[in-house]
């Protein structure tokens, strides 16, 4: 076969000519043996409609190339089109379904894929499609009986079994989860995805030393985001450091490398000799804060003098924990560990004035935010506290919710949360207290041992556990809990009765 850029520069100029039947024997070899290309597919689809407008799969073709090209929108178009011509379409109503979810409408996904799994009652795919819509459209108990009726259709589907736990780890059943984990892994052993959620399902039940063992898997999940840095050193395996040059590297969001910057302390008394790379905005607060190790901005290609000979051993500092935190006694004494800047936090103390209490609700972690954001209107009981400074430490652009609150909430436009790391450090040092849902400014607050209350759901994410007051990670950080799923309206009430009647966030349960 001729390479595939010369087939579709032959193909386009037959569809230009007129000539649909020849562009169509040409690009099924193409197709059969890519069936992914989503350009051949389009072209196909072109000749296809060209020959027979009227045929419905020939839309349906072409939906499927805008779709997999990453065009939803367009894609609707031509499967309203195809399913004008044949209105039970099974695989048009699936493909309407994940454009209605693509373009940011899950709940209106919902429809079409209940009546295309409604056609095909066989089909574990179909239930698995409409699970999943059902899940991300906020209905997980509906989301649970659909895979439910896929595993009666294909008990072994590695696809719901793995997203059947998540969704019942998300409503809390973690029994139940681990035991569709365990039944995806007997499986897929291999698939780096499930491996890594179910990791975050054993940190979540305090089982630490198995889930921080197989938290490595977040580097081979497909997509993931953080990739692991390429240093030439070999990996830290938990030996004595004695003696020992250690290169330690950032990895995550903003959140998680200052969370993880807690065992910073414990391998600088350890190791002769730290270096940290780290978030080029977090370098000035580390380089402060760890003033015995060498702090290095993270840049690609890595600095040269990451790639030194003399560094003995490096690690990501998310797997320091595999052996520095292998159990609940590992965080007995969590200590405040960040400092800002003194003189500024001075000085903005005294431009805040007395009483402030610095408050930040949103989040906008993938798939997380949502379950972890508590809407600011639904914080009333909190904010008719009296005598208090509300100062904003919510990043992004929030002027609109707070303009539509009753109280006055102060926005410093002097500093930008995310922009400038080191002065947002300062600012919520200077806070007398913090209220905060599960952000950046919950592990800022922590890290620095500013008196904290955290707002958290029912599941929450794996670091905050499933009970008790206290935080691992963090001192002077004070835990209240959603009692049921969605339901901020207790959490925030008791935060404003204890608020109100002087409580001490610093108070471990």
């Amino acid at each position: 076969m001729a390479d595939r850029n010369s087939i579709l520069t032959e193909a386009r100029a037959l569809l230009a000519s007129g000539r649909e039947a020849e562009t169509d024997r040409l690009l099924v070899p193409l197709l059969e043996a890519d069936p992914g290309d989503a350009e051949a597919m389009g072209l196909l689809a072109e000749a296809r409609m060209a020959l027979t407008p009227e045929n419905p799969m020939a839309h349906i073709l072409m939906a499927t190339a805008e779709h997999r090209a990453g065009r939803p929108r367009r894609a609707t178009a031509h499967v309203r089109t195809a399913l004008r011509l044949d209105p039970d379409n099974a695989a048009a109503l699936t493909l309407l379904g994940f454009c209605q979810r693509d373009t940011g409408a899950p709940e209106k996904a919902v429809e079409p894929l209940e009546r295309a799994a409604a056609l095909m009652p066989g089909s574990a795919d179909a239930q698995l499609a409409l699970a999943n819509v059902l899940r991300d459209a906020g209905r997980p108990e509906d989301a649970i009986d659909a895979y439910r009726a896929g595993l009666a259709c294909d008990a072994d589907s590695v696809a719901i079994h793995s997203n059947l736990a998540v969704t019942l780890q998300q409503l809390g059943d973690l029994a139940g989860a681990r035991e569709h984990f365990e039944a995806a892994i007997a499986k897929a052993p291999d698939q780096a995805a499930i491996q890594y959620n179910f990791a975050i399902l054993d940190l979540l039940c305090g089982r630490f030393a198995d889930g921080f063992a197989r938290y490595d898997w977040r580097w081979r999940k497909k997509g993931a985001v953080n990739r692991a840095r390429p240093f030439p050193q070999p990996e830290w395996n938990g030996v004595s450091l004695a003696d020992q040059t250690i290169l330690v590297w950032s990895e995550q969001g903003v959140g998680d490398e200052i969370m993880f910057a807690s065992l910073f302390p414990e391998v600088i008394k350890a190791a002769e000799r730290v270096i940290i790379e780290c978030e080029a905005r977090l370098q000035p607060l580390f380089a402060r804060s760890f003033p015995a190790a060498e702090v290095v901005a993270r840049s690609d290609p890595p600095d040269a003098r990451l790639l030194a000979a003399d560094i003995d051993v490096q690690s990501s500092a998310g797997g320091l924990c595999k052996w520095l935190r292998r159990d609940a006694g590992d965080f007995s004494d969590p200590q405040a560990y960040l400092r800002a800047d003194t003189s500024v936090t001075k000085a903005l103390r005294e431009r805040y004035g007395a009483a402030t209490v610095g408050i930040a609700w949103h989040s906008k972690t993938p798939f997380w935010g949502d379950i972890k954001t508590a809407p600011l209107a639904r914080w009333q009981p909190i904010l008719a506290t009296p005598g208090v400074t509300w100062i904003n430490l919510q990043y992004g652009d929030c002027a609109a919710e707070i303009g539509a609150l009753p109280v006055a909430v102060h926005q410093d436009a002097e500093i930008d949360q995310m922009a400038d790391l080191d002065a947002f450090a300062v600012q919520v040092a200077a806070m007398e207290q913090v209220i905060t849902t599960s952000n950046t400014t919950a592990h800022m607050a922590g890290a620095l041992g500013v008196p904290c209350r955290l707002l958290l759901p029912m599941v929450p994410d794996w670091r905050w556990q499933l009970a008790g007051e206290g935080a691992l990670w963090y001192p002077n950080t004070r835990i209240f809990r959603q009692s049921r799923r969605g339901d901020w309206d207790t959490p925030i009430k008791a935060v404003a009765v204890d608020l109100n009647q002087g409580g001490d966030a610093t108070e471990q349960g």
